[in-house]
C-alpha cells in the first residue's frame, strides 16, 4: 500500500513538473514574439521585407519542385520510350534468329541434295526424273559384258532378270515414240520405264511427278517416310 501511495505521489509530481516546464516555455515564446512584434510595430518595412524575403523562398521552392517533377515527367517518358525500343529490337532479334534456323535448315538440305547430286554425277547418274526404254528382261542371256563400252546402253538384274535399257529422256512422249521405233526394227518387248534419281519407280509414281511440275521432292519425302517405316522396329504382339 504503501509503494502504491508512493508511485502515486511520484507519478502527480512529474506530471505537474512538465506541466511548469510547458507552461514556462509558451511564457519564454510570448516573450520573444512581443519583443518580435514591438520591433516590426516600430519598423514595419523590416516586417514586410522579411515577408517578401519569405514568399521569394516559398516561390522558388515551388518553382524548383515544378521543375523536378517536370523533369521527372521527361525521364518517365523517355525510359518508357526505350523500353518499348528494348522490347522491338528483342523482337527483331528473335524473328533473325527465327529466320536463321530456316537458312541453316535450307542450307543442310541443299548441301544434301548437292552431294546427292555429285555421288549421283560421278557414279554416271542422271537426277531426276527421267524415261528409258527397256528392250527386254532375260534369264539366260547375259549382255554385262558389253555395258562398261557404251553411254546410252545400261543393264541391271532385278527378280533373276537381266535387264537391259537405252536412252534417257525427260519427256515421256518422246521415250513413247522411241519405244514404238524400236518396235518397227523387231523388238516387240520394248517399254518405257521411268527412273528417279537412277532408282526404277513405277509408271503411276512417274505420272504423278509430271503432274506436279516434274518436281521430285515429294516423292523422295514419301521414299524416305516408307524407309523410316520398314526400318523402325515392330512391336510384338502380346
Amino acid at each position: 500500500m504503501k509503494n502504491l501511495l508512493l508511485f502515486l505521489v511520484l507519478g502527480v509530481f512529474l506530471l505537474s513538473t512538465g506541466t511548469v516546464s510547458a507552461q514556462k516555455e509558451d511564457k519564454k515564446t510570448k516573450k520573444e514574439w512581443k519583443k518580435k512584434a514591438k520591433a516590426y510595430t516600430k519598423d514595419p518595412l523590416s516586417l514586410k521585407s522579411f515577408e517578401e524575403g519569405y514568399r521569394k523562398k516559398l516561390f522558388d521552392a515551388e518553382k524548383k519542385a515544378k521543375e523536378l517533377g517536370d523533369q521527372n515527367s521527361r525521364l518517365t517518358i523517355k525510359v518508357d520510350s526505350l523500353l518499348n525500343e528494348l522490347k522491338k529490337k528483342d523482337a527483331e532479334i528473335a524473328m533473325l534468329k527465327s529466320d536463321l534456323d530456316k537458312l541453316r535448315a535450307e542450307y543442310s538440305k541443299l548441301e544434301a541434295a548437292y552431294s546427292s547430286a555429285k555421288a549421283n554425277s560421278e557414279k554416271g547418274v542422271i537426277a531426276g526424273l527421267v524415261f528409258k526404254v527397256q528392250i527386254g528382261a532375260f534369264i539366260h542371256f547375259n549382255m554385262n559384258d558389253y555395258l562398261k563400252e557404251t553411254v546410252n546402253f545400261e543393264g541391271e538384274s532385278a527378280d533373276n532378270y537381266n535387264k537391259y535399257v537405252v536412252g534417257a529422256f525427260r519427256d515421256l512422249e518422246v521415250a513413247e515414240a522411241f519405244k514404238k521405233d524400236i518396235a518397227l526394227m523387231g523388238i516387240k518387248d520394248a517399254w518405257v520405264v521411268p527412273y528417279v534419281d537412277g532408282v526404277r519407280v513405277e509408271m503411276a509414281e512417274a505420272k504423278k511427278i509430271l503432274a506436279g511440275g516434274g518436281s521430285t521432292s515429294s516423292f523422295k519425302k514419301k521414299q524416305a517416310a516408307e524407309f523410316e517405316e520398314e526400318s523402325a522396329p515392330r512391336k510384338r504382339k502380346r
